[in-house]
């Protein structure tokens, strides 16, 4: 045992060079760089904003029963469980879209026909000034 350790003292570090070189960046990228994070954050804070303020009503709808459909799936499994669960998927989906892209996309028309469908019917019992504000 106490070969072993000595022998793995005396090896290199397979990155030393890569450990012992300066971080080299440059002024154009980093600026770059900055803008485009600062870009992205102002499209994420006027979204929220837009979402919070309810300038859009379905798409206010829609996130307000997307947080309550992740409540109630929070409230049976646990939170990393779902953080786990959303990291296998993010790299399982792409994969298996492209396998099988014209089954899920069959799957995908029927649904949003079928949904398309309750929406109609749902929007004829509406009053018509409810109906006028929704459209």
């Amino acid at each position: 045992m106490y070969i072993k350790l000595a022998s793995l003292r005396q090896r290199t570090h397979p990155f030393g060079n890569l450990l012992n070189s300066p971080i080299e960046l440059s002024q154009p990228l980093m600026e770059q760089n900055l803008q485009t994070i600062v870009k992205v954050r102002e499209i994420v804070i006027i979204y929220l904003r837009d979402l919070f303020f309810w300038k859009d009503v379905s798409e206010s709808t829609k996130a307000c029963v997307v947080c309550l459909i992740l409540r109630f799936i929070g409230i049976w499994v646990s939170s990393l469980v779902l953080v786990y669960i959303a990291f296998l998927a993010s790299f399982i989906w792409p994969r298996l879209y492209d396998e099988k892209k014209p089954e899920i996309d069959a799957i995908v028309e029927k649904t949003t026909h079928v949904v398309k469908k309750q929406l109609i019917l749902l929007s004829d019992k509406l009053p018509p000034s409810l109906k006028l504000k929704l459209t």
